[in-house]
């Protein structure tokens, strides 16, 4: 429901700071993300703006927390289908956190689990249907 863009650094300056990015407002929702990236970064950053999408259009959270979520959810979601990002994520994670205390980073973490479920539910038939699609196998 949301369109997808892969831009270059040279056609979009955010990139230059930004592996992606999810934008809203008066020209509709999209979702940019780095095309000069390996497709596995980018897959992962691609589930990271998608979980800004869903959980923070309207939302009044701090940028700190909004990050956190993003991530940790793209984490799980990324290593429920076999994607390990714990190198990029645990470092990222860890850096937008780091003035949390651990009661803050608790409650935070607590709705990751109920989210990333309802995240798998959205992705994983359309992920199934592209494997099948593909002639691969699935293990899942």
């Amino acid at each position: 429901e949301i369109p997808v863009l892969f831009k270059t650094k040279e056609e979009d300056p955010s990139l230059v700071t930004a592996k992606g990015y999810f934008q809203y407002g008066e020209n509709g929702k999209f979702i940019v993300i780095r095309k000069d990236m390996d497709i596995n970064q980018q897959a992962k950053t691609l589930v990271h703006e998608f979980a800004h999408s869903l959980l923070h259009e309207n939302s009044t959270k701090e940028r700190k927390v909004k990050e956190i979520e993003a991530e940790s959810l793209a984490f799980v979601i990324s290593n429920h289908f076999g994607l390990d990002t714990s190198d990029y994520s645990f470092g990222y994670i860890q850096s937008w956190s780091a003035s949390k205390t651990n009661e803050e980073l608790r409650n935070v973490l607590e709705d990751i689990q109920g989210q990333a479920d309802r995240m798998i539910l959205m992705i994983e038939p359309v992920f199934k249907r592209r494997m099948k699609d593909d002639g691969k196998s699935i293990t899942q």
